[in-house]
């Protein structure tokens, strides 16, 4: 019994010695660990602002596509009036010859 109260003992001063120099090695790295923390937000920032500014220059881009095709719509539906009035004008004209036929018949 005496045995494996000395064994018990032991690896009780093992583990609380172990467990002591986990808990200082924590406590060395912890003011360490506040610099981490810095530095990567920082890295962060960095990675974000580059991120927005990508996503602007890609928005700006965006932009004048948008600007060009809706110009070229516009053009394309002055053209198709400008087409519809002149289908108009010929079925007119169309219809005007087609009587002035019927009437010299």
């Amino acid at each position: 019994m005496a045995d494996n109260t000395l064994l018990i003992v032991g690896v009780s001063a093992i583990g609380a010695l172990g467990g002591l120099g986990g808990l200082a090695a924590l406590l060395k790295i912890r003011p360490e660990a506040g610099s981490i923390m810095v530095k990567t937000a920082q890295d962060l920032v960095v990675i974000q602002q580059g991120a927005v500014t990508s996503m602007q220059e890609r928005l700006a881009s965006s932009e004048q596509r948008l600007a060009k095709v809706e110009a070229e719509r516009d053009e394309a539906r002055r053209e198709r009036d400008e087409m519809k009035g002149r289908v108009t004008e010929l079925e007119d004209r169309l219809a005007r010859l087609e009587r002035r036929q019927d009437e010299a018949e």
